[in-house]
């Protein structure tokens, strides 16, 4: 994946579970998992406006233990401005060593395997992602702390992602979240520079097993003299 590609993707969602939303659909991962013997399907899609940006996934998630899970992956990079990307297939846990992921204080950290494609060759590359999430959940409040790095496959450099947020639930259905992500490439093969983002968002759950999610985000150093962004989100327990 080129330089562009991958930070253009990073921002639109987080590294964390596997190149896809956390539990509750926000950008910045969660310290829950899938419960054991339930699966959960998400799918995303994300544009980046006036940028000829788009990206889509979907995944896969099994609940393996009370604090484990695991989840595949797949995704996709359309640039209008050339070359698109395949991102993935993936493959990834989760493992909460800390708290219940629900109330109070938890703590988990996350693995992922991809495989992409090289938009400047074609060639299959390898890229090996892992994060550290801090969480804290009340009634009134949630707090979500991420981070984390890339190493990345070829020639290019790897990259430190770092992401924060609040979330507000405001009745049994509805939460709304504010959120601020940084990923800044590291090591000798750096192209490109540091790139931020500020998000507001709201995930309704339509029933105890359906989410939507609808994010909003800006950001400071445009794409392609792009500075907005909107992601739409879906996950259902199977």
């Amino acid at each position: 994946m080129n330089r562009l590609g991958i930070l253009a993707f990073l921002l639109s969602v987080s590294i964390v579970p596997a190149f896809g939303m956390g539990e509750d659909q926000l950008y910045t991962g969660d310290a829950g998992t899938t419960a054991p013997g339930n699966v959960k399907f998400q799918f995303f899609y994300n544009t980046i406006f006036d940028a000829g940006i788009k990206v889509s996934g979907t995944s896969f998630t099994f609940g393996l233990r009370d604090n484990l899970d695991a989840r595949v992956g797949y995704g996709y990079l359309w640039n209008d401005q050339g070359p698109s990307t395949q991102i993935g297939p993936s493959m990834g846990a989760k493992w909460r060593f800390v708290g219940t992921g629900k109330a109070g204080t938890s703590f988990a950290v996350s693995g992922l395997y991809a495989s992409n494609e090289s938009a400047r060759t074609g060639e299959q590359k390898q890229d090996v992602g892992a994060l550290l999430i801090g969480e804290y959940a009340s009634k009134e409040i949630i707090l979500l702390a991420n981070l984390g790095r890339v190493w990345a496959g070829g020639s290019d450099s790897d990259l430190q992602y770092s992401a924060f947020a609040v979330a507000k639930p405001t009745t049994e259905r509805v939460l709304l979240a504010l959120q601020y992500l940084q990923i800044r490439p590291i090591g000798a093969a750096i192209s490109a520079r540091g790139r931020s983002q500020y998000v507001a968002g709201i995930v309704y759950s339509a029933d105890e097993r359906t989410k939507y999610s609808l994010q909003i985000g800006y950001l400071p150093q445009p794409i392609q003299n792009s500075r907005w962004a909107a992601t739409l989100g879906f996950s259902r327990r199977l």
